[in-house]
């Protein structure tokens, strides 16, 4: 597979570095990654990547705004901004077929993009928060989205994603409280596999579960012993079945 940077225009400027890893395919799966992590998803999309081309998938995965190699701060992302920056993105890959996969935050902006995809992927979506799942347990709820953050973000205007991750602020919360997951997922056509990890301490796989419910074309599968982001001894496992899906 050749992999490269991708020269963009009107983004360039924050969108430093975009890796494109593209043979001679017509489908490409979009990775997304979640709020304090990067293009590389720990390591865990750089496999992926790989895998997909041996599978016969291009892939484009990029960091977003205030993360990785990205310039620009976090406290000016938004779900809007980032799916215009993919749609900018996707006018240089060469594609007939498009697959979308998000983890965590990406899972929003993976299920927000408006035009037609065969098949979505979700690795731990953070969803627990709307009142239709009403999943109070978990730390994002709590340490995101709660109290706490807020108090923080009126004292010093920004508060930090876990200890040290990306500064955020009313901005952001306001956005992801304005997305609405169920409403969402049940306009998509396609069909949409959520893999989460029953050891999860960010967003409690419970809430996927409830999804599955809620949605028919919803389909989930628990990974025993998987953590939020799969940086446990669960990535193989959970990177093979997503390639499953996606062929199916």
């Amino acid at each position: 597979p050749r992999s490269t940077p991708i020269k963009s225009t009107a983004a360039s400027d924050v969108y430093k570095r975009q890796i494109y890893t593209y043979g001679n395919n017509d489908k490409l799966v979009v990775m997304i990654h979640g709020l304090g992590m990067d293009k590389t998803g720990y390591g865990n999309f750089d496999i992926l990547a790989s895998r997909l081309f041996d599978a016969g998938f291009d892939s484009l995965r990029f960091d977003l705004i205030g993360h990785g190699e990205s310039s620009g701060s976090s406290l000016d992302l938004t779900l809007e901004g980032t799916l215009e920056v993919l749609e900018e993105l996707l006018k240089v890959c060469d594609f007939k077929k498009l697959y979308l996969f998000g983890a965590s935050y990406g899972c929003a902006v993976a299920t927000l993009y408006p035009k037609t995809c065969e098949k979505i992927v979700l690795w731990s979506p953070a969803f627990g928060y709307k009142k239709e799942i009403n999943n109070p347990k978990t730390w994002f709820v709590s340490e995101f989205l709660g109290e706490k953050a807020i108090e923080k973000i009126k004292k010093n205007g920004y508060a930090n994603f876990g200890i040290t991750g990306p500064k955020f602020n009313m901005n952001l919360i306001n956005d992801i409280n304005r997305y609405d997951p169920v409403s969402v997922l049940r306009e998509k056509r396609c069909d949409i596999k959520i893999f989460h990890g029953d050891s999860d301490k960010v967003e409690s796989y419970e809430t996927s579960l409830r999804l599955e419910e809620m949605v028919p074309n919803v389909l989930v599968e628990i990974i025993k012993g998987g953590s939020h982001c799969f940086n446990d001894g669960t990535s193989g496992e959970v990177i093979e079945k997503t390639i499953n899906f996606l062929e199916s």
